[in-house]
């Protein structure tokens, strides 16, 4: 639909994608967007092991989302090499941004960035965005303040010991919780409207 195409498509060329990796992403979305109402990416910024992100990768396949991205990463290997034994590559766009300015020149209209940090509101009481794109800090660092201040949601994962979980299991517990609410009917999607 134009809606859709105008919220994901018109941005990417500043990505210098391969034709295969854009279309990918357009039938990915087309997809999200028929199955249910809403769609949304995930991504990890200036993450630091590959691992992590390939699970995330295979994470965010299973869970429906319409692409998975990195933020100035800091490891030098494929990841669909080291850690990916699903060939989710062929199922599921996986964007590198080299920092967050080129993310910035790329993010999809009106679908608001959504803060995975401590000191948000609590994951049990979050309403997900019916679009979004959800951005996890590394482990080491988190996100900084230039990506916190975009964001126009923060939610904070619960825990019973250590607040600081592994950076995939965060994601994978965030879209869990996505799918459970909208699968349900608990705290249904929150409509986004268009900012300027």
């Amino acid at each position: 639909s134009k809606e859709v195409s105008k919220a994901i498509y018109v941005t990417l060329e500043n990505n210098r994608l391969p034709s295969g990796n854009y279309h990918q992403l357009k039938n990915e979305v087309n997809r999200c967007v028929s199955e249910r109402n809403g769609w949304f990416g995930i991504g990890i910024y200036r993450g630091k092991v590959e691992a992590n992100h390939g699970t995330l990768w295979r994470s965010s396949y299973q869970f429906g989302a319409a692409f998975v991205f990195s933020i100035g990463a800091r490891y030098k290997s494929k990841i669909e090499k080291r850690c990916d034994t699903y060939n989710t590559y062929t199922k599921i766009p996986f964007l590198q941004f080299k920092d967050s300015t080129q993310f910035l020149e790329s993010v999809p209209y009106n679908a608001p960035w959504v803060a995975v940090e401590m000191g948000g509101e609590p994951l049990e009481t979050f309403k997900h965005p019916s679009r979004c794109v959800y951005i996890l800090g590394s482990e080491d660092h988190g996100l900084s303040k230039d990506i916190l201040a975009r964001c126009r949601f923060r939610v904070t994962l619960p825990c019973v010991k250590d607040s600081n979980f592994n950076v995939a299991a965060a994601g994978s517990i965030l879209m869990y919780d996505r799918h459970v609410k909208q699968t349900i009917g608990i705290n249904k999607s929150v409509t986004v409207k268009a900012q300027d």
